[in-house]
């Protein structure tokens, strides 16, 4: 009789049993931890800018032009106008560092009425007319404190005849070698001394010494004294 109460009994607590597993093994899967998937690491971190290359200043440059002096340095450019004789002087003087004092010289046939100033550096000469402020000028070197100085064709004091005659350089003495001519400019109201019935020119003088360019002047024309 016992036996068959206690299988009655073990038939009974069996899914009881079965059921407090189960929640036993629901609690546990409950608890236990959920794996965290970390982020991928941002990549927004922004590269450093790196500054520009800056553009190197151009070599100083001075070009003898039929209107002035052209004077480029760092990346700049400008033209010192024939027309305004002072800014041609300030020109020199700064290109140089050296002011010089100016030396005043007389009309013709006259001892003590102003006629130009005359400002001479290593070089240079500039003649600023007394009555206008115009100026003319006169190179005799290379290179003014190191700074080249040179026309539009590439013709510097030193040049050869045979540079001349390469930048369309022209004889402005014919029957003469000593004196050619660059960069033509009618004037009018002026008749040419050189040629019969033309208008006279100015132009850029090149004199030479022994085949070589030794004087670059600006303005020398055909209508009056060369």
């Amino acid at each position: 009789m016992f036996q068959a109460i206690f299988q009655g009994m073990r038939s009974r607590l069996i899914p009881i049993l079965a059921f407090f597993c189960s929640l036993a093994l629901a609690g546990c899967a409950q608890a236990s931890p959920r794996s965290e998937v970390s982020p991928p690491a941002s990549s927004s971190a922004s590269t450093p800018t790196q500054d520009p290359t800056p553009t190197p200043a151009s070599a100083p440059q001075l070009t003898i032009t039929l209107d002035g002096i052209v004077y480029a340095h760092d990346n700049t450019t400008k033209l010192y106008p024939l027309s305004d004789g002072q800014q041609v002087v300030e020109l020199f003087k700064t290109v140089t560092g050296v002011t010089p004092a100016g030396e005043m010289i007389p009309q013709p046939y006259t001892t003590d009425v102003p006629y130009i100033t005359r400002y001479t550096w290593g070089g240079a000469l500039v003649s600023v007319y007394v009555d206008g402020g115009s100026s003319d000028i006169r190179i005799t070197a290379p290179a003014l404190n190191g700074v080249p100085i040179k026309t539009e064709e590439g013709i510097a004091v030193g040049s050869t005849q045979a540079d001349v005659v390469t930048a369309h350089g022209w004889n402005a003495r014919p029957g003469f070698t000593d004196t050619f001519g660059l960069a033509t400019r009618e004037v009018p109201g002026t008749t040419s001394l050189m040629h019969d019935g033309a208008v006279g020119i100015d132009y850029i003088g090149l004199f030479m010494k022994n085949g070589n360019v030794d004087q670059i002047v600006i303005t020398a024309n055909d209508y009056g004294d060369l």
